[in-house]
C-alpha cells in the first residue's frame, strides 16, 4: 500500500494482481475480485485475454470494449451477456450493422447514450456517439493531425458541462467536441511532447483531468478549463508510477473519487483512494 497526492489530496494505492487469478482455460470477460479495503467485490471490464494483457475497466457502466474481438459488450450485474455491436472475430469499416476494428474504450453517460473510440488496430480512427437504442447520432472518422481527425484514438470521457473528451495518442493530443452536436472545440497538446495520453478521467468534483501515459508509466493531473473556454493544458501534479508498468486505461469513482488503473506492463490493477490532507506529498 502507498500514499501518493497532489493539490491537497492525498491518494492510497492499493494492488490488484492478474496473477492472483487462477489460470483457466477461460478467463470470464467480467471477473470480480475482492477489494482489500472494504471486502467488497471490485467489478472490472477487461479484454478477453485479461491474464496477459489487462486492459481495462468500470465498475458501474457494465460495458466491455472488446478489442481482440472487434465488439462491444454489455453484461448485467451479474455478468450475463445482454448485448453485443459489432461482428464477433470479424474487423471492418461498417456503420450498418456497424462494425469495429479493435474498439479501444467507451463511456456511456448518465442518459445512457455511448461515446466509443475506434482506433487501436489502426482501420477505423474514429469517435461514434450511438443512442441508448444504438442508433449512430454522429461521428467523427478519418485518420490524419488536423482538427477531428485521429490517430489510435485510446480513451474517452465527458466533463460536467457537455464536452466529449479524447485521447488521440497517436497525435500525441487531448481533443474536445460538444457533446450534441459533435463540434470541434479544440486541442490540448502542449502537456504532451514526450508520449500522447492512453486514457482520461475527471474527477468527481470536475476541476481536475487525470491522464494516463502508457510508456512514461506516468498519471498527469491537468487543471479543467472553465465552461465556454478551452484554452491551454496545465499540469499540477504527476504521479510516476514503477517502471514498465505501462499504465494502459483509468477509471475514477464518481462517488468515492478513487482511481483505479489497468497497468498491462506490471499486469494489475492499482486503486488509490483520496485521503483529504493539508500538505501535498508523496508516500512510499
Amino acid at each position: 500500500m502507498r500514499n501518493l497526492s497532489f493539490s491537497g489530496l492525498v491518494f492510497r494505492c492499493f494492488t490488484f494482481q492478474a496473477s492472483a487469478v487462477p489460470e483457466a482455460a477461460s478467463v470470464p470477460a467480467v471477473l470480480r475480485l475482492p477489494d482489500p479495503q472494504d471486502g467488497e467485490s471490485l467489478g472490472l471490464r477487461g479484454r478477453r485475454r485479461l491474464l496477459s494483457f489487462l486492459s481495462g475497466f468500470a465498475c458501474l457502466l457494465q460495458w466491455l470494449s472488446g478489442s481482440y474481438g472487434h465488439t462491444v459488450k454489455k453484461y448485467n450485474s451479474l455478468g450475463d451477456l445482454v448485448q453485443v455491436l459489432g461482428t464477433p472475430g470479424k474487423k471492418g469499416t461498417g456503420l450498418n450493422p456497424l462494425q469495429f476494428d479493435n474498439p479501444a474504450e467507451l463511456y456511456v453517460d448518465d442518459t445512457g447514450e455511448i461515446y466509443i473510440v475506434d482506433g487501436d488496430g489502426g482501420l477505423n480512427n474514429r469517435l461514434i456517439k450511438l443512442s441508448q437504442d444504438f442508433m449512430i447520432l454522429w461521428l467523427h472518422g478519418e485518420n490524419g493531425t488536423g482538427p477531428a481527425k485521429f490517430n489510435i484514438p485510446h480513451g474517452v470521457t465527458l466533463d460536467s458541462v457537455g464536452r466529449v473528451w479524447v485521447a488521440d495518442r497517436g497525435n500525441k493530443r487531448l481533443q474536445v467536441f460538444d457533446k450534441d452536436t459533435g463540434e470541434w472545440l479544440g486541442a490540448w497538446d502542449n502537456c504532451f511532447t514526450e508520449e500522447g495520453p492512453s486514457a482520461v478521467r475527471f474527477t468527481p468534483d470536475g476541476k481536475y483531468l487525470i491522464v494516463a501515459q502508457l510508456n512514461l508509466s506516468r498519471l498527469s493531473v491537468l487543471v479543467a478549463p472553465p465552461s465556454g473556454s478551452i484554452g491551454d493544458c496545465s499540469v499540477i501534479s504527476t504521479i510516476q508510477l514503477a517502471d514498465q508498468v505501462l499504465p494502459h486505461l483509468l477509471e475514477v469513482d464518481k462517488k468515492t473519487g478513487a482511481v483505479y488503473v489497468a497497468e498491462i506492463g506490471a499486469k494489475q490493477v492499482q486503486k488509490y483512494i483520496p485521503v483529504h490532507s493539508r500538505t501535498p506529498a508523496f508516500e512510499a
